[in-house]
């Protein structure tokens, strides 16, 4: 049991919060106890060529909360995500568990639902005011052993982003995607 040795003042509030985009791929039970690695809370490692799809968030929030039970403390992580217009891809989530990164407004990288998946939630809004919004919310939520860890870097841990922003998805006029049954989608050049 750790015992607190100092206190603190309240520190500058010169940091800039929030989380500016979330990073989604595909969790797989899978991956060995090797195959992702953690060590005092910083991702160190994923099987190589882990394909990260980006995607800019409107309003997000992350909590990440102990709980502390007879066998141990774990952590439940509940991240909400807003996303303007509609993507086909994303609305099958819930029937399958995701992991995330998150990146904030400050430049750092957390790897969300890193070991055991999260489920997704997703709730479709249009609103009657220009102003209103027009798109997704997604909410997903896991229970992890670890607190999610940092990632400094995403490249030696592993990952490659796609790069495909749900803004740069060719969409046809009905609002459907073109995609294969391998779930990619078909490249216009």
């Amino acid at each position: 049991m750790g015992l607190i040795s100092k206190g603190r003042i309240t520190p500058c509030n010169n940091k800039i919060g929030g989380i500016k985009n979330v990073y989604i791929y595909n969790f797989s039970y899978s991956w060995g106890a090797f195959d992702v690695i953690i060590n005092d809370c910083e991702l160190l490692k994923v099987p190589d060529n882990t394909v990260l799809y980006k995607y800019e968030a409107v309003e997000s929030s992350f909590t990440e909360t102990d709980k502390i039970e007879d066998d141990g403390v774990s952590f439940e992580q509940s991240l909400s995500v807003t996303l303007t217009g509609y993507d086909y891809e994303l609305m099958l989530l819930p029937n399958k568990l995701i992991s995330v990164v998150i990146e904030m407004y400050d430049g750092t990288f957390r790897a969300v639902g890193v070991k055991n998946g999260l489920s997704t939630k997703i709730s479709f809004e249009s609103g009657g005011a220009i102003t209103d919004l027009n798109g997704m919310k997604l909410d997903f939520d896991g229970l992890e052993l670890d607190k999610a860890p940092y990632i400094y870097d995403l490249a030696s841990v592993g990952f490659v982003i796609d790069g495909a922003v749900i803004e740069d998805n060719f969409v046809f006029q009905d609002n459907n995607n073109f995609v294969f049954q391998d779930d990619n989608n078909f490249i216009f050049q």
